[in-house]
């Protein structure tokens, strides 16, 4: 476990008081709470736990009736988060059938979190075997990137090294080379 004297320690603790803050002054359901429940769950998946990342991400409830542009990005925030939760425990299928369901409605999401995702699912189909798949997302990735920050921005570099795994999967090892020589 993680000491609450480390830094990633005093974080948890800080996020937990947070969320305790809310909920006693905002309630359950707001929106500030729901964040802070969400920001403490990615902690649990940047910190090498995505099985105390995931329980903590289907306990939150954001099916609620009212379905406005915050909700719709607080639930794409909580998949995209449960995807990778889904990923760092190896279980690449789920990672992959969650990133589908995402892309799937993209209402209010901002082009740089769509991107993520289509990275995110790259990624996924790559370990599952499926290239093809996973070069089309990697190639949805370069271009919001090429759109959203230009073509030679560290994003759209990041983005051109991601399309280097699912070319590898494909065979063509000197594409990728070349790719991530650019």
């Amino acid at each position: 476990g993680v000491d609450s004297g480390s830094t990633q320690g005093r974080l948890r603790v800080a996020i937990d008081r947070a969320i305790t803050r809310l909920m006693a002054t905002k309630g359950a359901t707001s929106p500030s709470t729901l964040y802070a429940r969400l920001l403490r769950a990615d902690l649990d998946n940047h910190m090498g736990n995505p099985e105390a990342a995931r329980a903590r991400l289907e306990a939150i409830d954001l099916h609620r009736a009212q379905d406005d542009a915050r909700m719709r990005q607080l639930r794409w925030y909580r998949d995209d988060s449960l995807a990778w939760s889904a990923y760092l425990s190896g279980d690449f299928r789920r990672c992959h059938q969650i990133y589908r369901s995402m892309l799937a409605d993209r209402r209010d999401v901002v082009p740089i979190a769509l991107g993520s995702a289509f990275g995110g699912d790259s990624i996924c189909r790559s370990y599952l075997g499926d290239g093809i798949g996973a070069l089309d997302a990697a190639r949805a990735v370069q271009a919001i990137a090429a759109a959203e920050t230009g073509k030679d921005s560290g994003f759209a570099s990041f983005a051109r090294a991601r399309s280097a795994l699912p070319l590898i999967v494909l065979g063509r090892r000197e594409e990728a080379r070349r790719l991530l020589s650019e």
